[in-house]
């Protein structure tokens, strides 16, 4: 889905985007509202690609971008480096069940994490989540109601551990599906 397209169709502006899960620079889905000047917050846990974030676009002065795992708990975790597939330890990933990787020590690094509470400040309009495994993380600490929610909760052989989770949060927060693709589903808040 055209996140762009979607609200430019629905004549709306969001004051307030967060993605969660970038990776780097060149896969960032906010880029375009950046560029649009609203306040956005980045969250991608893997040091390597955060430091590519922070050179591409923390120039940008509406940008915060946080080298931060978004978890269930705050302290440190154990994470896999598969590029866009990075996860928590312990957690079960696409990486795992699409591609078959096992988690070895090589490709391992320990990172901060935090839950979302503290960085939402119950401003969010849009929402990106793409934590291999962790999103329900996300919902469960979310003070927000943003009005486009863009979830993974599938690929492949893949499907959310949390996903029962997350279609009833979605349910009792009165979020409609509006489409999905083959990783994502987007939610739009009813009226």
């Amino acid at each position: 889905m055209n996140i762009i397209e979607y609200y430019r169709n629905h004549a709306i502006f969001p004051r307030q985007a967060v993605e969660i899960g970038v990776l780097d620079a060149h896969h960032c889905r906010l880029v375009p509202f950046i560029e649009m000047g609203v306040k956005t917050l980045l969250f991608e846990p893997n040091p390597k690609y955060c430091s590519n974030l922070i050179q591409s676009l923390g120039k940008h002065p509406n940008v915060s971008i946080h080298n931060v795992a978004i978890y269930k708990e705050c302290g440190c975790v154990k994470m896999f480096d598969r590029w866009a597939s990075t996860f928590v330890e312990g957690t079960i990933a696409p990486a795992i069940i699409n591609d078959g990787y096992r988690p070895s020590e090589p490709d391992s690094f320990l990172v901060q994490c935090d839950t979302f509470d503290l960085y939402d400040d119950g401003a969010i309009d849009l929402l990106l989540v793409d934590t291999e495994g962790c999103e329900w993380h996300v919902l469960e600490y979310l003070i927000s109601r943003p009005s486009f929610i863009a979830i993974e909760t599938h690929g492949y052989n893949y499907k959310n551990p949390f996903l029962s989770e997350i279609q009833e949060w979605m349910e009792i927060n009165r979020y409609e599906m509006v489409e999905r693709d083959q990783s994502d589903t987007y939610y739009q808040l009813l009226k």
